[in-house]
């Protein structure tokens, strides 16, 4: 059992942290110094994500708190099924969220295809999908086996584990992503100092859940609490664990809600033009509850299915989105680029 935590995990603060909320036997402290919240005891597990994907001992597909992984690999597995699609921004809009996109221009920007780009935390491989489509070498590691399994079976380079398990014999990246990961870890701040001493020099660009994301403006998701995720980040915040990691800030960019923000609504779902009837490409993974149509004739309504989203999207979403944007939200995530003070060294 973790023992209480007594100071801030980011900037070491030990007074004012005041309880705020409370979940289950975990409490939710706030950091007056650098505007951190965070979980009371910080205590990460790696078997949540086991009994995630429906092999550990929790409820199956469903993380022990209503996070449905198993449906979103097979999602995801239709979402990139056809790879060169990915090529095309239009399309990436309907597979990255918001943050990623802003990772992606960053990376390609920064980078010269045939980079080397290693993905911490790399889920279903939303993302490596997308960078393998233009010409970039994605390497995943996750500590989810059957998410790992899954990806070696398309031709990834996966390892199961986490950022000690990347094999000292393997070539270096050129570049190193982790998507909503940061929140799920006890030590977010050594993590980061692990990875930029792993990987000196390297440009690193990751994503964390925004605090001014518009779901909010309903409620706040289960999975934005213990023991899903320990932290919520401020922007102060991110600047801190930078700092302490040894890292320049490169940008740190709230970017406005996408098409991906809205998959989890009825309407988004109808839109969406590929993934839901995916079953038949991940072995055990069942298509989302209650859509009866087959894989083929799914593909066939994908071209109208993503003419329809597109109107949709000019129509309604874009406009509420402006709005929202004006009243200062921003999409789920907040990406962060920095790179490390070190220089590359010599090979």
């Amino acid at each position: 059992m973790a023992a209480s935590i007594l100071a801030c995990p980011v900037c070491g603060e030990r007074e004012g942290l005041v309880e705020i909320e409370r979940k289950s036997q975990y409490g939710i402290r706030r950091c007056p110094s650098c505007e951190l919240q965070f979980s009371d005891p910080m205590a990460f597990s790696a078997t949540l994500y086991d009994d995630a994907y429906g092999v550990g001992g929790g409820p199956v597909g469903r993380g022990g708190g209503g996070v449905d992984y198993k449906g979103w690999m097979a999602e995801v597995a239709g979402l990139t099924r056809h790879e060169r699609a990915l090529r095309f921004p239009f399309y990436r809009n309907l597979v990255l969220t918001s943050a990623q996109h802003v990772a992606f221009r960053w990376l390609r920007r920064t980078l010269p295809p045939g980079s080397r780009v290693l993905d911490l935390g790399c889920g279903p491989g939303t993302f490596m999908a997308a960078m393998r489509a233009v010409g970039f070498i994605p390497v995943g590691i996750d500590v989810a086996r059957p998410a790992c399994e899954h990806l070696r079976s398309r031709g990834f380079e996966v390892h199961v584990g986490t950022l000690a398990d990347y094999p000292e014999s393997a070539a270096p990246p050129n570049a190193v992503t982790f998507f909503e990961v940061l929140e799920h870890l006890d030590d977010p701040v050594g993590f980061l100092r692990q990875v930029e001493a792993r990987f000196p020099g390297v440009p690193i660009a990751f994503t964390v859940p925004s605090p001014r994301r518009v779901s909010l403006l309903q409620a706040r998701e289960e999975w934005d609490f213990p023991p899903h995720h320990l932290t919520r980040w401020s922007e102060k915040a991110l600047k801190v664990a930078l700092e302490s990691a040894n890292l320049s800030l490169a940008s740190i960019t709230f970017p406005a809600p996408g098409p991906l923000e809205f998959r989890g609504t009825g309407l988004g779902r109808w839109l969406m033009p590929a993934g839901w009837a995916a079953g038949s490409e991940v072995p055990d993974v069942p298509a989302a509850p209650g859509h009866a149509a087959t894989h083929e004739a799914f593909n066939a309504a994908a071209p109208w299915r993503a003419a329809t989203f597109w109107l949709g999207k000019a129509v309604i979403f874009s406009p509420l989105m402006l709005l929202r944007r004006l009243q200062g939200y921003s999409a789920t995530g907040v990406c962060v680029t920095a790179t490390s003070r070190r220089p590359v060294p010599r090979r």
